[in-house]
């Protein structure tokens, strides 16, 4: 009934039509987005360090213990681990997409907190960072320096400080990624031999670094309980963690009982790399065999120059010969011609007609040898003797 109505009435129909198309488009308009279906499922990340470690020892000291404890996490769907040679583990489990991603990251936290006995001391005190995203990145973002002013180590720097908080204050944003970033540090080169001999070892100089590198709380003058009379309070500032590769070089290692020191300068050698260095010796090393391609493309073409400067030079000068024996041909002719005419025995035009081809074989034959000055320009400049214009 209701169909032989809106096949009677076709006008009906398409009306109907129309305003539930356009209620439709009212009503997804204003729908809030969190009440769309998800697509994309959640992901939460956990990342750490452990300073000094490659990715075969990440992988079975830190990245083990986490997988074991993180298996058969509630509405886990899979996990995917990556280790790099530079330290860094990042486990990222992602999730069933009807979860919420909040108890989900509850859920990793506490697994990784099940972890964390078995992780190396380093890493715990390094601390692991987790944090909850959707796998998709929204934008990324070139920071560069126009004038080539900064370092790609300051741009970095530069981003951690006053562009990732700012994001992370943004509503909906899960991780804020610096790519190929390092932190500023201090990278220090151990002398083996002179360890051996003064009987010291790496955790000596380690423990060394740690004790003198701090932040000391130094107090108050005139702080309470304090004596009558006493108006002020001061508070004392002392130097804090070191900074420049001199301060490092003082630190003292060993205090020996004729009271003479080892400092760290005497058996290390501190440089400020930022944990640049690897990094500089393969940038180096690129810039070296681009420079080597470089020179080597300079010379194929300087060669392929000077060979084609030569051969265009050897062609035209073969060319002038030619011309000049044409040349001497017609001028025979054209005196031939001449004493035909004197004699009667021929007329003024074949006369004229024979000066005619001797000039233009004349004009071919100047064309030709400014053609030959040219080619030679050419191949003395081929051949890099300076030739200016």
């Amino acid at each position: 009934m209701i169909s032989k109505l809106f096949i009677n009435r076709p006008i009906v129909a398409m009306v109907i039509a129309i305003i539930t198309v356009i209620v439709g488009l009212i009503a997804m308009r204003s729908r809030p987005l969190a009440q769309l279906p998800e697509i994309v499922p959640p992901q939460v990340g956990v990342s750490t360090t452990y300073i000094g470690a490659d990715a075969v020892t990440i992988e079975q000291s830190v990245s083990t213990p986490l997988e074991q404890q993180m298996n058969g996490v509630d509405n886990m769907l899979y996990m995917q681990s990556t280790n790099a040679n530079d330290g860094t583990e990042q486990l990222t489990v992602t999730f069933d997409v009807d979860t919420n991603v909040n108890n989900d990251q509850v859920n990793v936290q506490n697994r990784v907190a099940q972890a964390q006995p078995n992780l190396p001391t380093d890493v715990t005190q390094f601390g692991l960072t987790i944090r909850k995203s959707t796998g998709v990145p929204m934008m990324v973002v070139a920071l560069y320096s126009p004038k080539q002013t900064y370092q790609t180590l300051f741009l970095a720097n530069y981003a951690n400080i006053n562009i990732n908080d700012a994001l992370y204050r943004v509503p909906g944003v899960g991780e804020v990624r610096v790519f190929g970033a390092s932190d500023y540090a201090m990278r220090i080169w151990v002398k083996p031999d002179l360890l051996s001999k003064l009987g010291l070892s790496v955790p000596d100089l380690a423990n060394a670094v740690k004790a003198q590198s701090t932040v000391n709380p130094s107090g108050q003058v005139g702080a309470e309980p304090m004596p009558a009379g006493t108006e002020k309070t001061y508070t004392v500032r002392a130097q804090g963690r070191l900074q420049t590769p001199e301060e490092f070089g003082q630190i003292v290692v060993r205090s020996n009982p004729d009271g003479s020191v080892v400092r760290l300068k005497d058996v290390t050698q501190p440089v400020f790399t930022a944990g640049r260095l690897k990094s500089n010796v393969k940038f180096a090393k690129a810039q070296q065999e681009l420079a080597l391609v470089q020179y080597q493309q300079t010379i194929q073409i300087a060669f392929r120059d000077v060979s084609d400067a030569l051969v265009q030079y050897r062609k035209v000068k073969e060319i002038r010969t030619q011309q000049e024996l044409l040349v001497t041909t017609l001028q025979d002719r054209s005196r031939l011609a001449y004493l035909r005419y004197q004699g009667g025995v021929d007329s003024l035009l074949n006369a004229l007609d024979a000066d005619r081809e001797l000039f233009n074989a004349e004009l071919n034959l100047a064309q030709t040898r400014r053609n030959e000055l040219l080619s030679l320009v050419q191949l003395y400049k081929a051949l890099g003797c300076g030739w200016q214009q």
